[in-house]
């Protein structure tokens, strides 16, 4: 998968290349998904065509490579697992985000002042949060933990994949300050799958000789159901909002952007299944990866064998999943002297382990080919700090491509650095 990303980026590149119209339009986001008010801004057609795909994920303490084996499901060898063990922190985190969408926007009425938008997006999130000891028991076993107490507590894991049926108003307002768009979003979504543990208490003694384990525990599990995760197997459905600002300045110098997409939940209602415990025990002539197998089957039907071990609680309750909100500013400042730009901004994702993800960027216009090509630094996120590169590619006046990273490092040298981001967005417009 990451030569697929990388190639599609080189793909950009060299059509970036090629002589297109003079224009500059300043770069949104180090994270791609559909802003109306920055489109209003800088779309001019009256009939606008979008769409995107957008790929993040990392860690605070697993390599790249290590994440995305886990992802994807490939085979981890020995020498891979000892090199992660040893950047274990004692906090460790991880984030998977995958968003892509297809948007319609047009003029309301005969003036552009207001325009409305319709989409659909898939997205995709994971995250984790997990203890040394957690580590080591599902990736070595508790052999090593001989006479000790693994703690895993405050370890969690969440995981939601879902349909957003979007639609937005826009409006544009001119000022002496300056041209302002404002937007407004309504989602309705389709839930495919959802997951949420949290282990507030987890304590697992082996003795000296392996015969026993001792456990105490309290923790909670919740899943949307068993099946496949299919387009046609609704789960759960919510509702969320959106607003979106843009600016201008009159000079045509200064840009700035506000998001906050996504405040909303899904109600998994259909099928949920809830597991709960809250106990000590003890088991003779087991070792824990019975139990963690045991909760592994049971997340495809077989509770049995997991109530055999943990005296858990089951129940058929709904649960909610607050989605990962996306909070953003960001402001760029143009020199056309110099065709220079310099931008900085800030980006959140609430309700999951992402931190504040803070990144600069500089860019070069080259209006002979209406393209912009910018290097992005940046710190947060899911790991630690990425850099990465920017292509805005204007064709026409109607036309445009972007494709980028906040994070190449990870597809460089995956086993060096800690995460890795890949986007590609094309706007195309039609005046009937």
């Amino acid at each position: 998968m990451r030569t697929y990303l990388l190639n599609v980026l080189l793909l950009m590149t060299i059509a970036a290349s090629a002589q297109q119209t003079p224009a500059f339009t300043p770069p949104v986001s180090v994270h791609k998904y559909y802003n109306p008010a920055y489109l209003h801004l800088f779309d001019q057609a009256e009939i606008q065509l979008y769409t995107f795909a957008d790929f993040y994920s990392g860690s605070n303490s697993l390599p790249a490579g290590f994440v995305q084996t886990l992802l994807f499901g490939s085979f981890i060898d020995d020498a891979r697992k000892d090199k992660a063990s040893e950047q274990l922190k004692t906090d460790n985190t991880a984030g998977f985000d995958l968003n892509s969408g297809v948007w319609f926007s047009t003029y309301l009425g005969d003036s552009n002042t207001y325009r409305l938008h319709l989409g659909v997006e898939y997205q995709n999130h994971r995250g984790l949060a997990y203890t040394p000891h957690l580590f080591e028991l599902a990736f070595y076993g508790n052999a090593g933990l001989a006479d000790q107490t693994a703690d895993i507590s405050n370890s969690s894991y969440d995981g939601a994949v879902w349909m957003s049926y979007r639609t937005a108003l826009s409006r544009l307002y001119p000022t002496s300050k300056g041209l302002f768009s404002a937007a407004i979003g309504a989602s309705f979504l389709q839930g495919l799958s959802g997951e949420n543990l949290e282990i507030e208490r987890g304590l697992i003694y082996t003795a000296p000789d392996g015969s026993y384990l001792d456990l105490d525990y309290q923790f909670t599990f919740n899943t949307s159901d068993t099946k496949v995760v299919r387009l046609g197997n609704t789960k759960g459905i919510g509702t969320a909002g959106d607003l979106f600002l843009s600016w201008e300045s009159p000079g045509k110098r200064w840009f700035s952007n506000f998001a906050f997409t996504d405040f909303g939940v899904i109600s998994w209602n259909k099928t949920p299944l809830q597991y709960q415990g809250d106990s000590s025990s003890r088991f003779e002539g087991i070792d824990i990866t019975d139990v963690l197998t045991a909760g592994s089957d049971a997340a495809i039907g077989n509770e049995e064998l997991l109530m055999e071990y943990v005296q858990l609680d089951s129940n058929t309750n709904a649960f909610t999943t607050v989605l990962p909100m996306r909070l953003e500013w960001n402001t760029t400042y143009y020199i056309p002297e110099k065709m220079i730009s310099l931008s900085a901004g800030v980006h959140h994702r609430l309700q999951t382990e992402y931190s504040p993800l803070f990144y600069l960027r500089a860019g070069k216009a080259l209006p002979a080919s209406g393209t912009h090509l910018s290097v992005v630094g940046s710190v947060g996120g899911y790991g630690s700090y990425g850099l990465g590169l920017d292509i805005h590619q204007r064709i026409g006046p109607y036309i445009r491509l972007n494709a980028g990273s906040s994070s190449l490092l990870g597809f460089i040298a995956p086993d060096q650095f800690f995460t890795e981001a890949v986007y590609l967005a094309i706007s195309i417009g039609f005046n009937p």
